[in-house]
């Protein structure tokens, strides 16, 4: 038979093996073939720890890629609004039992709950908002109680007109109660400030924290999603997918972060490396049954546009042709 005949039946023959429902059967027999393959193949033959540095720093520069943040927050900005209906809520993404048993893992993480009340309380910002409220609700009571009236003759009518006529009619009276009032709270706040933290360990124990849990249920599960998407533009997308790969790019790309992966990595190969990769996969629940079908379904509309557009045949006549013109 002449080269050329024989080349045009075997892309006819191999051509069909991947027309209508055929494909199925070849895709379905390389699966299990690359599976019983996978369980005579040590994984330190397939991959090593170098590996997984060699796919970290993928990660970062992908990352790091502009064209790759632009595609993710305009993938994140479609998905959502495609896929948020107007009367999607809360409770139809999370249910109330599944909120109630992650209420219940935070609250009853007491030790961090108090770490969380010492170091807030501990802040210079939280330091400064007490003694702001000390201060202004000391003072509004020095200016609107009957003390002031007591001790200033004829104070009680300004008392009764208000603060403002107090700062016009007696500005030295308000400068001193201020200098006396800074000291008292300059002298106390520290007694305060630890007062308000054995309150607050005290105060927030499981009881209140639940009950604050069931308010916010109460308050958000029926709302709508839309609300919350509708604070935030598309702007602040970009803004928040920017920030996030940044921060996830420089843990990744070196320091403690980049160094524990890399051990973790060495450890399992370690741990793992002589071992089936077929065995390794099981353990993930990853086998030949469990990836055939979706693999299929997958598969299927792309290999029906190769086929009908031609591409098969092209592949398949690229590969074969070489051989044949040889005979």
């Amino acid at each position: 038979m002449d080269p050329q005949e024989l080349l045009e039946a075997h892309v006819a023959f191999e051509l069909a093996r991947w027309t209508g429902d055929a494909w199925r059967e070849q895709v379905s027999g390389e699966v299990d073939a690359l599976f019983g393959w996978l369980a005579t193949v040590p994984v330190a033959d397939l991959a090593t720890a170098d590996s997984s540095v060699a796919l970290r720093r993928a990660a970062v520069g992908a990352l790091r890629d502009p064209a790759v943040r632009d595609g993710a927050a305009t993938a994140l900005v479609e998905a959502v609004d495609a896929a948020l209906p107007d009367d999607l809520t809360v409770a139809d993404i999370v249910s109330r039992a599944d909120y109630d048993r992650a209420v219940g893992v935070v609250v009853a993480m007491s030790g961090v709950r108090n770490e969380v009340i010492r170091q807030v309380t501990t802040s210079q910002a939280y330091s400064n908002l007490l003694a702001h409220v000390l201060y202004h609700g000391l003072k509004a009571y020095v200016l609107t109680e009957n003390v002031v009236a007591r001790k200033v003759p004829g104070a009680s009518s300004l008392v009764r007109i208000g603060q403002a006529a107090v700062k016009t009619a007696a500005p030295r009276l308000e400068k001193g109660i201020d200098r006396q009032l800074t000291s008292f709270v300059e002298a106390n706040i520290s007694d305060n400030i630890r007062e308000s933290r054995r309150y607050l360990e005290s105060a927030l124990d499981e009881d209140v924290l639940r009950t604050v849990a069931d308010e916010v249920w109460a308050s958000n599960a029926h709302r709508p999603l839309t609300d919350a998407r509708e604070l935030t533009g598309d702007v602040e997308v970009a803004t928040a997918v920017d920030l996030a790969a940044d921060v996830l790019s420089s843990m990744l790309a070196d320091g403690p972060v980049a160094d524990m992966i890399d051990a973790g990595a060495e450890e399992w190969f370690r741990r793992n490396g002589s071992r089936p990769a077929a065995d390794v996969l099981a353990d993930l629940g990853v086998t030949a049954d469990s990836v055939r079908d979706p693999l299929l379904d997958l598969l299927a509309p792309g290999v029906a546009t190769a086929v009908s557009t031609g591409y098969v045949e092209e592949r398949i006549r690229e590969r074969l042709a070489p051989f044949y013109a040889t005979l």
